[in-house]
């Protein structure tokens, strides 16, 4: 997850063969579970198994879903709530494009909390 817990197993356990390199086949595409945000490689044995750690005892990469735009929005501005009612909000978004809009299709504004998620 973005907060660095393990979240479900993306398929069957990878047994040790002592090659070199464990391949391990996604057949079919799948949906990542909420708040997915990379994959985590780990060893383990019956007794349990390693956490994911960044001091070398486990490997994690980011995802790429290529099915993503290749740039974002520069910057967004909210200039100011006009609405001065309790509970709500009114005024202008403005965004700067991307550089480049060549994969992008359209841009979408979402609420988000003070953490960021």
């Amino acid at each position: 997850s973005g907060a660095g817990f393990q979240l479900e197993a993306l398929g069957e356990k990878m047994p040790a063969t002592g090659a070199a390199t464990i391949s391990f086949a996604v057949n079919e595409s799948f949906v990542p579970p909420a708040y997915a945000r990379g994959l985590a490689v780990v060893s383990g044995r019956a007794a349990g198994e390693m956490a994911v750690a960044g001091n070398g005892s486990s490997t994690y990469r980011v995802l790429e879903d290529f099915g993503l735009p290749e740039y974002g929005p520069k910057w967004a501005i909210f200039r100011g709530d006009r609405d001065l009612r309790a509970g709500f909000v009114g005024g202008a978004l403005d965004v700067r494009r991307a550089e480049n809009e060549v994969s992008i299709e359209r841009y979408i504004a979402y609420w988000q909390t003070w953490a960021g998620g």
